[in-house]
């Protein structure tokens, strides 16, 4: 199922600083629509190194709209159930089983895909409608000229680049920030890093525990004391991947934040893990590691002027490897382009940014301290709150998901609705329709074109198509 574009009628030049998976999604439903975008990346290119990413239904629903059915059956694999496993013991406490008729209700299924996977079908859905994407480059500075009405990117190597728009989808270290809000968003550190590895499956096969693991359809979760494990299968690359949450107390020396430090994983003291854990740590040569920092949302996602944006964590940062942050990041993009389809007067770009925040800003926040809430779960020391935990899920587990009843489906349903259930183009488009289009007929109507009909005592408005 793919979605029509509908072009608009006033037509913008965006720069997009950062050509990850939230920039190159605002890419293509920007370009799609007939603005003219360019995105500007400070790494070399695609095929960076990465790991698994969680795909859940309100991801998924957009992907197929754009058009990605065949190449999502091709490279991704559908899960509904996950097992969470003790650490220390590797006993199995709870199982996490989404019901087939409540993940049809959200409109798409719930995948597993390679994080490049994903960002290269977004590299050609950009492409393909007209972006333009420069990578080696990097935006030392972005600021406003109020006189031009215009957004200028400086780059290191002294080149400046003028958009109507700039958009900042650069990441927690968004350099586009740092000028929308003089506000010190350095966050300060959790006592936690993850990293993020993967294993070829082919040499998995000698260990049938471990095989098993990397060829069931679901995702394990190892809960641990401040720590735990994440696993993914990555059908169309062969190899399962991992995320490592870990108290930096386990491994020696300082790290920073970033993807780009790559370290062994044989210098993390996982000693008092389950036999698996550790054995699957010995086929791990190394992984890619960044420190997890704690950072607030942004209060204003634009500057005063409307010509600096932000979107994806640039705006609202998560943690790392969270399952919504390629979600959140997409929605982004679909609500900013969907709005901006029906731009048709500069007049109205404050109005239509300010609606992308509107619609935005609270819907992170909620499915960002839930996935918070989530991680702080699995992460619990011994103790009572663990103890209340295992046992709830124990017995969740005890009583099996064969045979629900409708009650039971429809609880299942409204504790996942408000997330799974979310389509970013249909929020856009109500809040168009209640409001964007109202606004914009009531400013094209002269008020001495009304008319008074003595027979029905009402005041009409003129008939006439806006344009």
């Amino acid at each position: 199922m793919s979605v029509s574009s509908r072009p608009a009628l006033l037509k913008l030049d965006f720069l997009i600083i950062g050509g990850g998976i939230a920039g190159l999604a605002c890419a293509y439903e920007l370009s799609r629509c007939g603005h003219r975008v360019r995105v500007l990346e400070k790494s070399s290119g695609l095929g960076q190194r990465a790991g698994g990413i969680r795909v859940p239904p309100n991801l998924t629903k957009i992907l197929l709209e754009w058009g990605l059915q065949d190449e999502l059956e091709n490279l991704a694999n559908r899960v509904l159930a996950s097992t969470f496993y003790s650490m220390e013991t590797g006993e199995a406490i709870g199982y996490l089983e989404w019901k087939e008729a409540v993940i049809q209700e959200t409109g798409a299924d719930y995948l597993l895909m390679a994080y490049d996977d994903l960002h290269r079908l977004l590299y050609r859905l950009a492409t393909s409608t007209g972006t333009k994407v420069t990578y080696d480059a990097c935006v030392t500075k972005v600021s406003v000229d109020h006189s031009a009405q215009t957004s200028c990117a400086f780059l290191a190597n002294g080149e400046v680049i003028t958009a109507d728009i700039i958009i900042g989808a650069d990441g927690y270290k968004s350099i586009v920030r740092d000028a929308v809000s003089k506000r010190n968003n350095n966050g300060k550190p959790s006592g936690m890093s993850v990293l993020t590895a993967t294993i070829p499956v082919e040499t998995m096969k000698a260990d049938p525990e471990l095989y098993a693991l990397a060829t069931t359809p679901e995702w394990p979760v190892w809960m641990g004391d401040s720590c735990s494990v994440l696993g993914y299968q990555l059908v169309s690359i062969q190899v399962s991947s991992a995320d490592f949450f870990i108290d930096d107390k386990l491994r020696p020396g300082n790290v920073e934040e970033g993807w780009d430090i790559v370290e062994s994983m044989h210098s993390s003291d996982m000693s008092l893990c389950e036999p698996r854990i550790r054995r699957m740590l010995s086929l791990i040569p190394d992984a890619l590691r960044t420190k997890y920092v704690e950072r607030d949302p942004m209060e204003e996602w634009a500057d005063e002027s409307g010509r600096l944006v932000l979107i994806g964590e640039a705006a609202h940062p998560l943690l790392p490897c969270s399952m919504h942050g390629p979600s959140l990041a997409v929605e982004d993009a679909v609500v900013f382009g969907t709005l901006f389809s029906h731009l048709r007067s500069h007049r109205h770009i404050p109005v239509l940014i300010e609606a992308y925040q509107d619609l935005r800003l609270p819907r992170c926040k909620t499915v960002s301290e839930g996935e918070l809430n989530n991680g702080r779960l699995v992460w619990l020391p011994p103790g009572e709150a663990r103890d209340q935990r295992d046992a709830y899920m124990k017995a969740s587990r005890a009583s099996g998901s064969d045979h629900w009843d409708e009650g039971q489906l429809r609880k299942q349903w409204e504790e996942v609705a408000g997330v799974f259930g979310y389509c970013a183009r249909d929020a856009a488009e109500d809040w168009w329709v209640n409001w964007g289009a109202l606004r914009e007929r009531s400013e094209s109507i002269n008020p001495l074109e009304f008319k008074y009909d003595m027979a029905t005592d009402m005041v009409i408005a003129p008939s006439k198509t806006v344009e």
